[in-house]
């Protein structure tokens, strides 16, 4: 499958983080670009996991040793809620507006080791900018008709989003 767009995300996934078959070793890994990693968790349906997947993946990485930020743009805040304030692991950032989301993103990603961004099941201002500052993209779903359809939305918006800044998330 030379070529094959599996392939060459493979590849690029060994470039942005060649860590990824031997676990975290604690150690700041860079992005293609030289940023720390961003990973937007997104699907445009409410309920297919979005907030699981965040809530399971930035602990996990956080245990690991890496410093990680959760940002919380889904406007049910489960994750804001979920953190409460308490001493954790990790840092849970919520209340964002279309105005700061990009700046106070990319301070967390200049910062932390992975900012993992939760998004809402919509199609937002606050989705395209985080799709565009991805590194990766997440599209958690349900074993249902619904569900993939509505991934196959989110991969098209994706597509949309990669035309625009002429490269691969």
């Amino acid at each position: 499958m030379k070529g094959s767009p599996i392939r060459e995300r493979g590849a690029r996934a060994e470039r942005f983080n060649p860590r990824l078959r031997n676990g975290w070793q604690g150690e700041r890994v860079h992005s293609v670009e030289g940023n720390m990693p961003t990973i937007v968790v997104a699907n445009p349906k409410g309920g297919s996991g979005k907030s699981t997947t965040s809530l399971v993946l930035g602990p996990t990485l956080a245990r690991k040793g890496a410093k990680v930020t959760l940002i919380d743009a889904d406007a049910n805040h489960p994750l804001t809620t979920w953190h409460n304030g308490e001493t954790r692991e990790l840092e849970v950032i919520g209340g964002l507006t279309d105005s700061n989301f990009v700046s106070v993103l990319d301070q967390a990603a200049a910062q932390r080791d992975a900012v993992i961004v939760d998004l809402e099941g919509a199609a937002t201002r606050i989705v395209s900018r985080a799709i565009m500052r991805a590194d990766l993209v997440l599209i958690p779903m349900q074993a249902s008709a619904v569900d993939a359809a509505q991934a196959g939305r989110a991969v098209g918006l994706i597509r949309q989003e990669e035309e625009i800044l002429r490269r691969s998330i």
